[in-house]
């Protein structure tokens, strides 16, 4: 009586290879979001860090009107606005543009502060 053949065929060990391929395809594609999504973090974080540093600056100083701008590092641009209320407070706006991903993307701030 013969024996059953023993082993795969090579159609069996091609669909595992087309599989297994899947599998690393997806491991990889996983890998690459999850740097853009830190990247993007890290960027964020910068723009934030700036338009934060922007406020307190603006706030510690007189209490007069004020407009400017400012290009930083890391290709992060700002705009910002003082306004003297009525009230004697100050109302302090920053706007922060960065680029993630090679997009620009923006941050506002904004906060009152006493005179």
């Amino acid at each position: 009586m013969p024996s059953p053949p023993r082993g795969f065929t090579l159609i069996e060990l091609l669909v595992a290879l087309v599989l297994v391929e899947c599998g690393l395809l997806a491991v990889a594609g996983t890998a690459a979001a999850i740097v853009r999504a830190a990247e993007s973090g890290r960027a964020r974080a910068a723009a934030v860090r700036a338009g934060t540093d922007r406020l307190e600056t603006l706030g510690a100083g007189p209490c007069v009107a004020a407009a400017g701008s400012a290009t930083g590092d890391r290709g992060i641009r700002e705009e910002w606005v003082v306004e003297v209320l009525p009230n004697g407070t100050r109302d302090i706006r920053d706007s922060v543009v960065f680029l993630a991903g090679g997009l620009p993307h923006a941050v506002a701030l904004r906060t009152r502060a006493p005179c």
